[in-house]
């Protein structure tokens, strides 16, 4: 039986949703400890016996279980949502908890916003390498999930990609290094990325104490 949870309201479908349960699962979390998708950077998942949080049979009555409440192991904090997917039919959205490898992203899913289903917690950073803070994600050029955040300890932001149709598969992340006109990397400090498509290139913007807009056409070479 599926792990699920329910959110007061009605479902609405466009981008006000959006901004409705990131608003309401942070609240919450302040208050709680096409075809196959394939790439030339796919990577095996590590063997490893996944958490996956689940929601137990009686609450404690203080969990406003009409949010998505994280459910454990591992306390809310920060509880960032990160980002919101609508693929093949269903929503997916990350958020960030705490376990004992550090920040990683769980990953809940459904098809009508309001009763969600957990997913198996692989973005880690024993799949992703360096650790994991907050970010966002796109759909492609190649029609392919992708998301990108902070690679704790790396000085870089990262991008993974989505392997399967469950987004349950990630490649191993690929930084993303900008070059100035000289071809050097410039000095700077980046976190919390964004990233959006914008006609035919990649733009992207971070958090930082010096943040440049960087551009690419390809996910690949940034300037």
């Amino acid at each position: 039986m599926e792990d699920e949870v329910h959110l007061r309201g009605e479902v609405v479908t466009n981008r006000g949703s959006i901004a409705f349960l990131a608003v309401a699962f942070l609240a919450v979390a302040f208050l709680l400890p096409s075809a196959p998708l394939s790439t030339a950077q796919d990577q095996p998942t590590p063997a490893t016996e996944f958490e996956t949080p689940a929601m137990p049979a009686n609450p404690p009555a203080n969990w406003l279980t009409y949010h998505l409440v994280h459910p454990g192991p591992g306390p809310a904090m920060p509880g960032n949502p990160n980002p919101i997917f609508f693929w093949k039919g269903r929503y997916h959205l990350p958020y960030i908890y705490g376990n004992d490898e550090g920040f990683v992203f769980a990953h809940v899913s459904r098809t009508d916003m309001v009763r969600w289903q957990w997913h198996p917690t692989v973005l880690t950073a024993e799949l992703t390498g360096p650790g994991m803070f907050s970010g966002t994600g796109l759909i492609t050029k190649d029609n392919k999930p992708a998301i990108v955040y902070h690679g704790v300890g790396s000085d870089r932001n990262q991008l993974a990609f989505a392997l399967d149709d469950t987004l349950d598969k990630r490649t191993k992340p690929v930084p993303i290094v900008p070059l100035d006109a000289s071809g050097k990397e410039p000095k700077r400090e980046h976190w919390d990325p964004d990233l959006r498509l914008n006609g035919d290139t990649y733009y992207a913007l971070s958090g930082g104490s010096n943040p440049i807009l960087m551009k690419s056409p390809d996910l690949k070479a940034w300037t």
